[in-house]
């Protein structure tokens, strides 16, 4: 793992993801990318505001960024590369193509509470960041701190293969961390498993076979809960 990239909109959830992801690289060795995306309003009449020019507007935000550079650094006693980044766009598009141009291994971004996901967030930039980006996202809860990571778990219904790419990133933490995977599957009370389920449980049986994991099949109407 070489580059986390946090996404910044300045807000408790946001900063304490970076806080995390400050211990995550110190942990891993890897460098932080904090960025953040803004866009100036444009009126719905087509007529310009009186708004500070774009000059304006992004060296207050980068003196923000560089006074939580300084932050990582002072947590991590100088030991994590950090860098930051200010651009002018949507958040969710700009966090992806940062994401592609940097080539960063993992996005960390922080939510509000730690309880049932909500339908407010399935709304979120977190949730769209979720649904579409091409490198796995740490999704950091308000209360969460950084601790080794011991246990990571995956939620897979055995309807396909997994793809090799996603194979290879979930044993390539696991292996990082010395990790334990957990492999969950929440079936419905009564359901029967399918001869392609079975042959899918073999598939990662196997190519698992080089981490320590185990396959968990709880019964339970909520998937959620």
């Amino acid at each position: 793992m070489k580059t986390l990239l946090v996404p910044i909109d300045f807000s408790e959830p946001a900063l304490n993801a970076m806080r995390y992801a400050a211990g995550m690289a110190m942990a891993t060795g890897a460098g932080v990318t904090l960025l953040h995306a803004y866009h100036v309003p444009v009126p719905a009449n087509g007529e310009p505001m009186a708004v500070l020019g774009a000059d304006e507007i992004e060296a207050g935000l980068r003196d923000q960024l560089q006074k939580l550079e300084r932050e990582i650094q002072g947590l991590t006693s100088g030991k994590v590369q950090v860098r930051s980044e200010v651009r002018a766009g949507f958040a969710v598009e700009e966090i992806l193509d940062a994401s592609k141009q940097h080539e960063v291994d993992l996005i960390v971004m922080g939510i509000t509470g730690a309880g049932r996901i909500s339908r407010a967030l399935l709304g979120s930039n977190s949730a769209s960041v979720l649904r579409k980006a091409a490198v796995p996202v740490l999704i950091v809860p308000a209360e969460a701190r950084f601790s080794k990571i011991k246990t990571i778990v995956l939620a897979y219904d055995y309807s396909k293969p997994l793809p090799a790419q996603v194979v290879d990133r979930i044993k390539g933490m696991a292996e990082l961390f010395s990790a334990r995977l957990l492999v969950l599957d929440v079936v419905r009370p009564q359901s029967i498993p399918t001869m392609e389920n079975a042959v899918a449980g073999v598939q990662l049986e196997n190519v698992f076979r080089t981490i320590e994991h185990q396959l968990y099949f709880p019964a339970s109407d909520d998937v959620i809960g």
